[in-house]
């Protein structure tokens, strides 16, 4: 029988971890969608004769129009970034995560996976969390509160690299 290392972790993700990680992954998102405000909201202004970027004579209206628009953007992203944290957090169970050389198994109290290292599309740390992506918008994540000291923190950052080298973005 093999003797192989194994790095387990057991813990159980609420909605703030949920909400966090998601207003992590969606800020590309968020900048985009107010620079597709700013580029549609401008020509529709001049459309509608008023000329936002004139601030020698619209200055009230200028800055009530980006400060509006950034408040609305930023509401509406953190509403479904909430809601769909809350929606996750109902689904969460307490789960325990073993990393092997092999792959990642997981067990919750209504079932387990296996899976291997490959199966993964992109591994991220944040300065909290660590996010496994298996598909392009479906994460799982484990908070670091959650490890039993920093030493297994490294152990697992080690591990990632090695097995998924160019698709994982770890710290240090």
């Amino acid at each position: 029988m093999e003797n192989e290392r194994k790095i387990e972790v057991e813990f159980e993700s609420n909605e703030n971890d949920f909400r966090r990680v998601l207003l992590w992954y969606h800020w590309k998102r968020m900048f985009l969608e107010y620079l597709l405000m700013i580029v549609v909201g401008i020509p529709l202004c001049y459309f509608l004769g008023f000329n936002v970027l004139d601030i020698k004579n619209n200055s009230w209206a200028t800055l009530a129009f980006v400060g509006t628009l950034s408040v609305l953007l930023m509401l509406d992203i953190y509403r479904r970034c909430f809601f769909q944290a809350n929606k996750l957090s109902e689904i969460a169970r307490p789960a325990k995560t073993i990393f092997t050389e092999k792959g990642v198994e997981s067990t919750t109290p209504i079932g387990s996976s296996n899976r291997n290292w490959e199966s993964y599309l992109k591994v991220f740390e944040t300065q909290t969390d660590f996010i496994f992506f298996t598909q392009e918008n479906f994460f799982a994540t484990i908070p670091k509160r959650f490890f039993d000291n920093p030493d297994q923190i490294e152990e697992l950052r080690e591990l990632v690299r090695r097995k998924l080298v160019a698709k994982a973005k770890l710290q240090n």
